[in-house]
């Protein structure tokens, strides 16, 4: 028993925070919250998720379970499985294309440019110009196929360079 004032060790729970399973009792209904909006991008900064990689593992999680509608607590609908699939694929997209930014955007030319003298502006202007870069190659192919993609796709790639950077 813990004494006031202290804190007990938590464990961590079996699925990462931004995707709690609500299983429910027929097996052919999934319920992981947070986990997707059907026809939609995710949410800003992919679902406002902690864990970028448990993110993008996430969507093989909920594949590997035998599912016709997913309860995702948001929008109007079920999600299928095809959704799943669907927003995994754009989330695999972005992916590839941070990578290629991250490889193509020169940083000493961003520094050139700008200078060097506040180096908060140039990381800035750097992370922000990578971040374009990989929307602009992910926002063509997806805007006809999911909506928000043209609102959110900038920030979802912010987020997948800085797991990518650090991860």
């Amino acid at each position: 028993m813990s004494e006031v004032g202290q804190t007990r060790p938590r464990r961590p729970p079996p699925w990462p925070a931004y995707s709690r399973p609500a299983l429910l009792r027929k097996r052919t209904h999934f319920g992981p919250v947070e986990s997707g909006l059907p026809g939609w991008t995710p949410f800003k900064d992919l679902a406002i998720a902690e864990d970028i990689t448990g993110y993008i593992k996430a969507h093989d999680v909920i594949l590997s379970f035998p599912f016709d509608k997913m309860v995702t607590g948001h929008w109007n609908r079920y999600a299928t499985r095809q959704d799943v699939e669907t927003q995994r694929d754009y989330i695999h997209d972005i992916e590839r294309n941070a990578v290629a930014a991250l490889k193509s955007v020169d940083f000493y030319g961003v520094a050139s440019r700008i200078g060097t003298q506040n180096l908060a502006h140039l990381f800035d202007t750097y992370l922000n110009e990578v971040a374009q870069k990989c929307a602009d190659a992910t926002v063509e192919n997806w805007k006809a196929r999911l909506a928000g993609v043209d609102v959110w796709t900038n920030r979802h790639c912010q987020q997948i360079i800085n797991a990518l950077r650090v991860d």
